[in-house]
């Protein structure tokens, strides 16, 4: 199970896109989220996949866990094994001008070395 514990987030340490949200999603359960523009679906997701607080910066408080153990030690590459998120716009994901990085990002990511990924 993913579930939130009172998640809150603010980018800006002022607005809070987020406050004190409670979520739960069990093993093979599809959700959809849907709500206004500047909601905070996308920045759930953030949090959801662990993009937020490692990667994305701001005021982070409460707890995510996956199967009950919070994952506030994981590294992006441990989340990553886990959950993962793909946006309304998969094209707009792509990170990299040579498809060689693109093909690398993932094993990065995963702390593959270096080696085995110029191997790959």
């Amino acid at each position: 199970m993913l579930e939130t514990q009172n998640t809150s987030f603010s980018y800006d340490g002022k607005t809070e896109i987020l406050r004190s949200a409670n979520l739960q999603i069990h093993q093979g359960e599809v959700v959809l989220l849907t709500g206004s523009t500047g909601a905070g679906k996308s920045t759930l997701a953030k949090c959801l996949s662990g993009f937020i607080p490692r990667s994305i910066t701001g005021e982070f408080s409460g707890e995510i866990r996956i199967d009950g153990e919070n994952t506030s030690d994981y590294t992006i590459a441990e989340f990553s094994r886990l959950v993962s998120l793909v946006q309304q716009d998969p094209d707009s994901q792509i990170c990299t001008l040579k498809v060689v990085d693109e093909v690398a990002f993932g094993p990065e990511n995963y702390e593959f070395e270096p080696k085995l990924i110029e191997n790959l």
